[in-house]
């Protein structure tokens, strides 16, 4: 019965190529960072996103809780928004950055929302965190 639930899609290799691209890809409200470099501190309780839609307009799944004062350790620095179909999302685009982190977010579930706690290989992250697929 499950099987009729399925559905087979078939992506051209450059939309494929571009979602492999994309894979790390996060996207953060740039002011509410300290940049350093590859380093990004949160200075206020904020959000990593899977777009740059406005977090209340998107589901927990796409987002990540980042609270005040953790870092974000990137593997290059951030970068402007380019990707056509990002930049027209809303006025504020201009103010996010695209970052690829260094290694895969760790996040503990509360309510419905993942809250990151740090990142794959921080040895003080807790045993419970588990790892965001990227």
């Amino acid at each position: 019965d499950w099987v009729a639930q399925h559905q087979r899609a078939w992506l051209k290799p450059a939309i494929a190529r571009t979602l492999e691209a994309r894979r790390g890809s996060w996207f953060v409200y740039y002011p509410h960072f300290e940049d350093h470099g590859r380093i990004l501190v949160a200075q206020v309780d904020t959000w990593m996103k899977r777009t740059v839609q406005l977090s209340g307009e998107l589901e927990p799944f796409e987002l990540l809780y980042v609270p005040k004062g953790l870092p974000l350790r990137l593997a290059t620095e951030a970068v402007q928004v380019e990707e056509e179909w990002e930049v027209c999302r809303h006025q504020h685009v201009h103010l996010h950055r695209k970052v690829v982190l260094a290694s895969p977010p760790l996040a503990m579930k509360q309510d419905k929302y993942d809250v990151y706690v740090g990142q794959g290989d921080d040895r003080w992250v807790p045993q419970m965190a588990k790892q965001i697929p990227i």
